[in-house]
């Protein structure tokens, strides 16, 4: 449907209308509307997303003591020489 959608759109300089599609599908324009609800019933879900709140979610956990305070920063310190 994609290719067909595509092709169209090329030859015609315009997203086809659905009779077009259909015509170009060799269907009837109901049977393209069916398939059109078929195909586009499936939503993506982006797995970044999840990686990075998972992420966040875990340096926040590592940031606390098992009692639920936070952990003293360490700020990071000039090297240090003996004289």
């Amino acid at each position: 449907m994609e290719e067909a959608r595509k092709t169209l759109e090329a030859a015609l300089g315009r997203p086809p209308a659905p009779q077009e599609m259909a015509d170009k599908l060799g269907i009837p324009v109901e049977e393209f509307y069916k398939q059109l609800g078929d195909a586009t019933a499936v939503s993506q879900v982006s797995l970044n997303k999840k990686v990075v709140r998972d992420r966040q979610l875990q340096g926040r956990a590592r940031d606390r003591h098992p009692r639920g305070q936070r952990r003293p920063r360490i700020p990071p310190t000039a090297s240090r020489t003996a004289t």
